[in-house]
């Protein structure tokens, strides 16, 4: 009845606990050569790898058809794409072809329709993170940015207080009236 559970060898729990520890020790090592941001969740790239290492690890370690030499070849591959990119990005102007842009969301307790169209947000959404922000009112938000990470940025300070340079790159920043650098 249970033969799904249990049905495997210790020859099997062996290779498996062995692959995991080795392709895990890779992934760490790599992790450290290429720095902080190999697991960070800066863009879209960034989650991109990160999804694709966990799904090498698993395959390494669960399939036994995928050798750790592989694995260990496949997340060197993934590592050092998300390091030329990440190169190419501050370099040259490929960081526009590759990020998404931050987006205005709510503008001086205004929910904005071209903001929520272009991110996909609900209602239901905005409502969420302005709460778990601690905000009472539409009205105390000065700005809701759809960050290119994909999280949700609540701005409250006043307009006049805000630091036009810190909402340059953002689509739909006009609404929200800042004064030009």
């Amino acid at each position: 009845m249970l033969d799904w559970v249990i049905d495997t060898s210790w020859s099997s729990m062996a290779r498996t606990l062995a692959s995991g520890l080795l392709i895990y020790a890779i992934v760490v090592v790599a992790a450290r050569l290429n720095g902080l941001r190999t697991f960070a969740k800066m863009s879209g790239y960034d989650f991109a790898a990160t999804v694709s290492i966990g799904s090498i690890i698993g395959a390494v370690t669960v399939s036994g058809t995928v050798p750790v030499v592989e694995g260990a070849v496949a997340v060197t591959a993934i590592v050092g794409s998300q390091r030329v990119l990440t190169e190419l990005r501050r370099r040259t102007g490929l960081q526009r072809a590759v990020d998404n842009p931050a987006v205005l969301v709510v503008a001086r307790g205004q929910i904005l329709e071209s903001g929520m169209a272009s991110t996909g947000l609900s209602i239901s959404d905005v409502r969420s993170k302005l709460r778990t922000a601690g905000v009472s009112s539409l009205d105390d938000v000065t700005a809701l940015v759809f960050e290119p990470t994909g999280e949700l940025s609540v701005v409250t300070a006043p307009v006049n207080e805000l630091d036009p340079w810190l909402f340059e790159a953002i689509s739909g920043i006009d609404d929200l009236g800042l004064p030009r650098r």
